[in-house]
């Protein structure tokens, strides 16, 4: 590819980049123990750089150095390491509660579940919901909702309140 340069219009050609290879890491690898031992001293990055840039050891961008320096140095502590997974336990403890029956006070029969669903839409799910949250026939009756949505909208806003 032909580039022209805008001063004096001469055809340049531009180089290869195998003809001029990356060396970052390679110049870079070289001085790491030396810039570990310096950060333990206490120096900073930017004074670590600005010295080996100006004895022409390195020749990089300070963002680069600093990118190698958080991925080499410092056994890795600016880099963020994933939080181990933290294993479910199983309880295998048995709660005396939990092996007796819920004793429900509102003990559902058939007679009781016949008189619900008459008011409940013919829906069985609704009529022991009802009688579950302790909502009395003749509330349900008051209600009059029209469909069966509204009377289970109705049966969890009794809950809530009482």
């Amino acid at each position: 590819m032909i580039e022209f340069s805008q001063s004096n219009n001469e055809a340049l050609i531009m180089s290869d980049w195998r003809n001029n290879p990356r060396t970052g890491k390679s110049t870079f690898m070289p001085l790491l123990n030396d810039i570990d031992a310096r950060l333990k001293l206490g120096e900073t990055l930017k004074q670590i750089y600005e010295s080996f840039k100006d004895s022409k050891a390195l020749e990089m961008s300070y963002p680069q150095f600093t990118r190698y320096v958080k991925k080499y140095c410092n056994g890795g502590q600016n880099v963020p390491t994933p939080k181990p997974k933290e294993k479910l336990k199983v309880n295998t403890q048995v709660n005396a509660s939990e092996d007796t029956p819920d004793e429900n006070p509102h003990q559902i029969t058939d007679d009781l579940l016949s008189q619900y669903m008459e008011v409940c839409y013919r829906q069985e799910r609704i009529a022991k919901r009802a009688i579950e949250k302790g909502v009395p026939l003749e509330q349900i009756k008051e209600w009059n909702a029209p469909n069966k949505v509204r009377l289970g909208t109705l049966i969890t806003n009794y809950e809530v309140k009482n």
